[in-house]
């Protein structure tokens, strides 16, 4: 039986509200439909704050993703702290330059100085296959991270903003109100399972029983998710995040919703993950997550160096084929050839991939 949503998440607060209460302390991800900050609250607890520019177009998105986030309560799930719109008064450089502006052109940007910055962001593009379509905010190590400005498709550091703001002078200098969506959950220190992923595929190292005990608190976590009713829609690394070393939170609900009756109109998810039926746009289940979770699995099971070798790995499983390449736990293979079954109703469901996997639900 699922739990009832609750209609009110989301608040009006009055101007003024987030910059007093909240210190923005590093940027901990970007997107096209928003940011990630890490952030300090007045109380000294520090949170993860999401700040979306409102679109009346995305307010049911916006106000569901708060409804299905604030009536979760699971350890493996990110928890929910407010939710709120706001009226923003904003200086913004990036108003300004909406035609090409001879000073931008003049521009050199440096990238000596942050190199691992702008590679780290390149690679973690690449990595999700260069999608925009979906709701994904790309989250980077807080230790590598430092403020970024986005300005017609460039992507600088904040020393190549102060230098563009320095040549265009009063020009960049335009300002006024915009709404903003912000909802609060709890922190997650130790980046996303796409990082750890990252990271373990270039120790070369074997961390297969890691990555299952991982795996089973993410199972753990659709398990719930899908006995109250809901599916996710957007299974992915680079959405479970890690609360430390030994734990992970599945989050970013943007595309979530109740079972009953979830038909994908149109292709949703991001597209290497995206079980067939989210591709073809055809009605989805909480098997379309299982699906999702399994090309995880793979990934997790085959470290890959390129993304050449991940694309093949990927391309195979929606084949029934995985590497002939000899791996740790060949009993998880069987599971993820279960599945990424093509036809949904041959999935496993999240209880019996933990039963398969020899753990018990949390």
């Amino acid at each position: 039986m699922g739990r009832s949503m609750q209609s009110s998440s989301v608040v009006e607060a009055a101007p003024g509200f987030y910059s007093s209460h909240y210190e923005e302390l590093a940027l901990l991800g970007k997107g096209g439909f928003g940011e990630v900050w890490h952030c300090r609250r007045r109380d000294g607890r520090e949170v993860a704050v999401k700040k979306v520019r409102f679109r009346a177009s995305q307010e049911e998105r916006i106000q569901k993703e708060a409804e299905i986030l604030a009536s979760l309560n699971h350890p493996n799930i990110v928890g929910f702290g407010k939710a709120w719109t706001e009226e923003v008064f904003e200086r913004s450089f990036r108003r300004c330059c909406t035609a090409p502006c001879d000073a931008l052109r003049d521009i050199h940007f440096d990238d000596s100085t942050d190199s691992h910055e702008s590679q780290h962001a390149t690679s973690l593009s690449a990595w999700e296959g260069g999608d925009t379509s979906s709701s994904s905010i790309l989250f980077a190590d807080t230790k590598n991270c430092s403020q970024e400005f986005r300005c017609v498709g460039f992507t600088a550091s904040t020393k190549a903003v102060a230098t563009a703001r320095a040549l265009t002078s009063k020009r960049c200098e335009a300002s006024g109100k915009e709404k903003y969506f912000f909802m609060e959950v709890n922190l997650c220190t130790g980046g996303t399972l796409q990082s750890w992923i990252h990271r373990r595929n270039a120790a070369e190292e074997d961390q297969s029983n890691e990555a299952l005990r991982l795996f089973s608190q993410l199972v753990s976590s659709l398990e719930y998710l899908h006995q109250q009713g809901f599916v996710h829609m957007d299974v992915k690394p680079g959405n479970v995040f890690l609360a430390d070393s030994l734990s992970v939170r599945l989050g970013d609900f943007g595309l979530a919703r109740e079972q009953l009756g979830v038909n994908a109109a149109i292709p949703t998810g991001t597209a290497a993950y995206a079980s067939p039926e989210q591709r073809l746009g055809k009605p989805c289940c909480a098997k379309s997550d299982i699906y999702s979770a399994g090309i995880l699995l793979a990934e997790l099971l085959y470290p890959v160096r390129t993304h050449m070798e991940r694309s093949v790995l990927i391309e195979g499983l929606r084949e029934g084929r995985v590497p002939k390449t000899a791996v740790s736990c060949p009993d998880a293979v069987a599971l993820v050839l279960q599945m990424t079954h093509p036809e949904p109703q041959q999935r496993p469901n999240a209880s019996e991939v933990l039963r398969d996997l020899g753990c018990r639900s949390v």
